[in-house]
């Protein structure tokens, strides 16, 4: 199903996916009634992924919850219904366990433990606007804790506000070189600068491609800035469709970066295969 590129073939990996349900409140059913929510509400089973991935030719995604908008909500439902999933299709869906580490220090290890340990989850998905925390080092700590021993990436929501600043992220990850961490978004248009400034400076910050589409400025400086073996593809799905995101790559980015095949490789899923592996 790989990508080819000049006789080269790319496997696709989408580091960025939404999966799950958002839990039962009267906005969410006016949102999926839209003109808009029509277009992707419904898109967030397994079956449903997949198939939107063959349509594409994305051999495997990263999918984490939806965002629960609540300071309590666990998680714990849609983290269930991603783990069914990655046993339904194994090797297509790789599970990332969103985490809101309001729930307290207790639920958040077991949680990881849980989702990580014996549910074979790869990875971890914070979001603090959303889910109402900051960066304090003595909340997230644990977490981050958690991910060093047992070897997976952290992927952040970065940008739009002070507690998803790029910046204040990768100097919380600076604290625990061993944790790869993932700008999702890469600081979104807002924050692209700061996210590439993180990049470029500690080690395990990666950029995550997906939403920014101005090329001259801010998205090509910043790609150019850490170098392809920082930046990883993801597309936010369903939130944006796999093949807008990849074509953004691998055709528009290419006059105003230079990427050969060589490096939309490592962009389109090695980067990502490499963060994985240290698992």
């Amino acid at each position: 199903m790989a990508l080819t590129i000049d006789g080269e073939s790319i496997e696709i990996v989408d580091a960025h996916v939404h999966m799950g349900g958002r839990p039962q409140r009267e906005q969410f059913d006016t949102e999926k009634n839209s003109v808009a929510g029509r277009a992707y509400y419904y898109s967030y089973s397994g079956e449903q992924v997949v198939k939107a991935m063959d349509q594409s030719n994305v051999d495997a995604i990263v999918g984490f919850p939806l965002g629960g908008f609540s300071s309590e909500y666990d998680y714990s439902d849609q983290n269930d219904m991603i783990a069914a999933s990655m046993k339904e299709f194994p090797g297509r869906i790789i599970g990332f366990c969103r985490i809101n580490p309001n729930v307290g220090e207790k639920s958040t290890c077991a949680a990881i433990d849980r989702y990580i340990k014996d549910c074979g989850m790869r990875g971890i998905k914070l979001h603090p606007e959303i889910d109402h925390f900051s960066l304090d080092e003595r909340l997230l700590g644990p977490i981050f804790d958690k991910a060093r021993d047992y070897r997976v990436p952290i992927i952040f929501h970065s940008g739009h506000t002070q507690n998803t600043d790029p910046l204040a992220i990768g100097c919380l990850a600076s604290q625990y070189p061993k944790v790869p961490v993932i700008l999702g978004h890469m600081g979104c248009t807002t924050a692209t600068k700061q996210a590439a400034t993180a990049g470029a400076n500690f080690e395990n910050v990666f950029l995550e491609t997906s939403t920014v589409c101005r090329m001259s400025h801010p998205f090509a400086p910043a790609v150019l800035k850490v170098g392809p073996e920082k930046v990883i593809y993801g597309s936010d799905h369903p939130y944006s469709p796999f093949q807008m995101e990849i074509e953004k790559l691998t055709r528009y980015a290419i006059p105003y970066t230079g990427w050969t095949a060589k490096e939309l490789k490592m962009i389109l899923g090695g980067n990502l295969r490499r963060i994985l592996g240290a698992g």
